[in-house]
């Protein structure tokens, strides 16, 4: 397994973190997108995963009550199978846990079958099904949460 630190995103990460997000999704978020998260003090975690300086991954997450909700989560295709995403997934959990959240959950298209299976493998169940949720293609989300008390 590769070394590698979990620490606050700043706006200095963000050329690697969109570079991340363009390779991963095919609907990628915008930049603006990004700045408005980092803008977000009390509500919202943006984590990345860094190893000798290299964000290697990142994770959006916002904190509602008793609840973190996943909002986005990317490891870089060079770093992918290397338990970055568990690493980065551990570390929202212990902050969400400490931030007395007791459940999170996300929503994941119903075809991104190796997300699916990652947060399947992690403790996540699915609890229920959002039609036409990604409004660029119509597909479903599915619901997962994990109960983290």
């Amino acid at each position: 397994m590769i070394g590698f630190t979990i620490r606050d995103m700043n706006e200095a990460d963000l050329p690697y973190v969109i570079e991340i997000e363009q390779s991963s999704f095919d609907f990628p978020w915008s930049r603006n997108m990004f700045i408005d998260q980092l803008m977000l003090r009390d509500i919202a975690l943006k984590l990345v995963a860094v190893h000798e300086g290299t964000v290697m991954g990142y994770v959006i997450v916002w904190l509602e009550g008793k609840d973190s909700h996943i909002l986005n989560i990317a490891v870089g295709e060079e770093w992918r199978g290397k338990k970055i995403a568990k690493g980065i997934l551990d570390a929202v959990i212990a902050r969400s846990l400490n931030s007395g959240c007791n459940r999170i959950y996300l929503e994941v298209r119903k075809s991104n079958s190796y997300a699916l299976d990652f947060y399947k493998r992690n403790g996540f169940s699915v609890i229920g099904e959002e039609e036409g949720y990604y409004e660029e293609t119509g597909e479903n989300a599915l619901i997962l949460e994990l109960v983290i008390v």
